[in-house]
């Protein structure tokens, strides 16, 4: 099977050029405008049939923006009609509307508790626990291989971000106790644990700091730079970068038109957020931001 691996962020594309010889040797800036230059590529790749099947792999696609979009554009500008040979595999979570029609599609529901998702999470550990780390936590622990994945398996509720997060926190040592009750049950107890320890000990940092900085982040609707953050919350960027390091598990940094950018990592913790806070403050805050500069010119 051959593999074009297509990364797409807020509908900036990266594609393989050279991997199938294309013609194309760069992306210009309006590349991303329309999907002339992805179908464009398909359609040379599709050309071949010794590239037979071609997958695009896109992962997350409700967390991609629409901002811009026309109305009857798909999704990331993907393609209605693909060439012959020609497959996207998209995984995303539930939508009202998904902005992608197409002339042919299948739909899989994925269901966190059915038994494929759950054997498949439990090969997720098995394979997380041939790591030394993780060996030397379960010996430590004294729990069987056994033990252990039975515990994480429950303890994920079917949810693949859970293993993402808490396999990497056990094998660095974050888990002192030493026990398996101590793992929290499902990912948003593993996030309220994260803000909890944050808080606890920094009560006047956590409420002028470091929640108006991730809240920030929780909002935004595509990756902001460091200086962003600071004017929009009013804090100096020593301070931004203080609690980002704090945050950082949960963010993801991008580079873009040579800045670094952060955003969240995940559309799960932003759901945290709301759960934890008013988010709309955090909205108001940026528009007061853009109103004072009207204001001031």
């Amino acid at each position: 099977m051959q593999l074009v691996v297509s990364y797409f962020r807020m509908a900036k594309l990266q594609f393989p050029l050279n991997q199938y010889r294309l013609k194309h040797k760069e992306i210009t800036p309006r590349a991303i405008d329309n999907s002339s230059l992805l179908i464009q590529c398909l359609e040379e790749i599709a050309a071949n049939s010794a590239n037979h099947p071609v997958v695009i792999a896109i992962d997350a696609l409700d967390e991609a923006s629409q901002s811009g979009l026309a109305p009857s554009a798909n999704s990331l500008y993907l393609p209605s009609i693909l060439p012959k040979g020609v497959y996207v595999l998209i995984t995303t979570r539930p939508l009202k509307d998904m902005r992608l029609h197409v002339t042919s599609q299948q739909v899989f529901n994925m269901i966190s508790d059915s038994e494929e998702n759950l054997q498949d999470i439990t090969t997720y550990i098995k394979v997380f626990t041939q790591r030394k780390g993780i060996q030397d936590r379960i010996s430590t622990w004294g729990v069987t291989v056994k033990q252990f994945v039975a515990a994480l398996r429950k303890k994920s509720q079917g949810n693949f971000m859970y293993l993402y997060y808490v396999l990497p926190a056990i094998e660095s040592g974050e888990f002192h106790r030493g026990t398996l009750d101590e793992l929290p049950d499902g990912l948003m107890a593993y996030y309220q644990r994260h803000w909890r320890q944050i808080f606890e000990g920094n009560e006047r940092e956590f409420n002028s700091i470091y929640e108006p900085i991730i809240c920030i982040l929780g909002v935004a609707q595509e990756p902001i730079t460091i200086q962003q953050i600071a004017s929009w919350t009013c804090l100096n960027q020593g301070l931004v970068k203080k609690s980002i390091l704090l945050w950082r598990e949960f963010l993801t940094e991008v580079w873009v038109n040579g800045e670094h950018r952060y955003r969240i990592y995940h559309a799960s913790f932003q759901d945290f957020l709301k759960e934890c806070v008013n988010l709309a403050q955090y909205d108001d805050m940026i528009a007061t931001y853009y109103l004072s500069l009207i204001r001031s010119v």
